[in-house]
């Protein structure tokens, strides 16, 4: 059962750190009609361009930390639910951003911004209790085999 739960988390990590990349090419596309609007953008590019590079870190196995990645101690649960509950701050600049650069109509601007950075808690979340059950659940480790009676000739 284990397996699983750590293979769904680590898909969990990926989708999020995947969904908020996707935002990226969109962010691209509405920056000139959002400078010609005159939005502010420097701060919300700044904060954005932080949040792809995690969102990166969680894309590409090589670059996530081992113990993001594979929580198999309470001190790793800690330190994951910390990241886990504070990512979603973090992404909903580039998410709601992005959407709000687009200028759309108000109604659609404002509920498709929401379901933007929504989905982004909601992942997070998932990962969040998965990371603690990962974290409190014992990895097993195989029993040692006996070694054997004729290993050492005499």
């Amino acid at each position: 059962m284990r397996p699983f739960v750590q293979t769904s988390y680590l898909g969990l990590l990926r989708l999020q750190g995947g969904y908020v990349l996707l935002f990226l090419p969109l962010a691209l596309a509405a920056l000139p009609g959002a400078l010609d609007a005159g939005l502010f953008v420097t701060v919300p590019a700044a904060i954005s361009v932080l949040a792809w590079a995690v969102a990166a870190v969680l894309v590409f196995p090589l670059l996530t930390p081992h113990w993001l990645s594979h929580p198999s101690w309470p001190l790793h649960g800690l330190a994951n639910a910390l990241l886990l509950a504070l990512l979603p701050l973090l992404f909903v600049v580039p998410t709601m951003g992005t959407v709000i650069a687009w200028s759309l109509p108000e109604p659609y601007s404002e509920s498709l911004a929401i379901l933007a950075a929504g989905t982004g808690f909601l992942t997070c979340g998932l990962a969040w209790w998965l990371s603690l059950a990962l974290s409190l659940w014992p990895a097993t480790v195989p029993p040692a085999s006996p070694p054997a009676a004729n290993a050492h000739p005499a």
